[in-house]
């Protein structure tokens, strides 16, 4: 997932909807919405996303059924590629490149929902069931 072309600088709306559109977020009750435990774990997760992504600034939305996000990717030229990644791979050019790259909206995005499923299903008695 990326934001708009190939330029991971500037903002990016992003959706993350649950697997089958399900409410894991909250419900809605008489027009007001009753917010559930994990909508706590998801609402700090992504709070957290400047903890691991220095490039990120973050604003969202949170509806019962689904996120929506702003994610902000400054420059930043002090971030670089690990050492681990190899010569060959920094030559590379970026559109060279498969997977989600370092501090890009993929990397940052797959982070996020990789820490709400962990701390999901450690809430529940059902460990390994897929949120999104």
């Amino acid at each position: 997932m990326r934001g708009f072309g190939n330029t991971p600088e500037g903002a990016h709306l992003v959706t993350i909807i649950p697997l089958h559109g399900e409410h894991l977020f909250g419900t809605v009750v008489n027009g007001v919405v009753q917010v559930s435990e994990i909508r706590a774990i998801a609402h700090q997760d992504w709070l957290d996303i400047p903890k691991h992504f220095s490039r990120a600034v973050c604003a969202w939305v949170m509806m019962p059924n689904h996120v929506l996000g702003i994610l902000f990717l400054t420059i930043d030229p002090s971030v670089t590629r690990p050492a681990n990644a190899g010569e060959r791979l920094a030559s590379l050019p970026q559109s060279a490149l498969r997977g989600p790259q370092l501090h890009d909206i993929g990397a940052i995005v797959g982070s996020f929902k990789l820490a709400v499923t962990r701390r999901i299903n450690a809430l529940n008695p059902t460990p390994g069931i897929t949120v999104w």
